[in-house]
């Protein structure tokens, strides 16, 4: 009697869970090999991540993916979903991040809405300076997104 009831309340919090969405952009320089380089990268957790954690190893993604930096969209596929996720031209440079920058994810399949990851939701610089691995980037999440 109480097993079926289990059961959907199991599958109800399974399908119904919030996620964090996010795309970086980062600058490498001084690479041990010099090659250097930068690139942006779009991600999915499948949890409420925080602002201490996002970017960390204490927040291990889900999914990551390749992006573009040029302004525009790119589609991943995530568990059965496609996501389109759309941005103005990104940069690692916390001084290059203007009332202009956008970041928005929208779920393709069912023509979902499309949500806003910044300016509604947060971003966080991260930086590393090294001779042999040097780094700066910009992350651009947004938690409690259903997924």
């Amino acid at each position: 009697m109480y097993l079926p009831a289990l059961l959907t309340i199991g599958i109800a919090a399974t399908t119904a869970s919030a996620c964090t969405f996010a795309m970086d952009a980062t600058n490498y320089a001084n690479t041990g090999d010099g090659s250097g380089g930068g690139g942006c990268n779009i991600f999915i957790y499948e949890k409420d991540v925080s602002k201490d954690d996002i970017g960390t190893g204490d927040a291990k993604s889900d999914f990551s993916g390749d992006g573009t930096c040029d302004k525009g969209c790119n589609t991943v596929e995530y568990k059965g979903k496609k996501w389109e996720f759309c941005h103005s031209i990104l940069s690692p440079f916390k001084a290059d991040v203007t009332d202009s920058t956008y970041v928005s994810v929208r779920e393709v399949d069912n023509n979902g809405d499309t949500l806003s990851v910044y300016p509604d939701g947060d971003f966080k610089s991260f930086s590393s300076y090294s001779p042999f691995n040097s780094y700066l980037s910009n992350m651009f999440f947004r938690s409690g997104i259903s997924c």
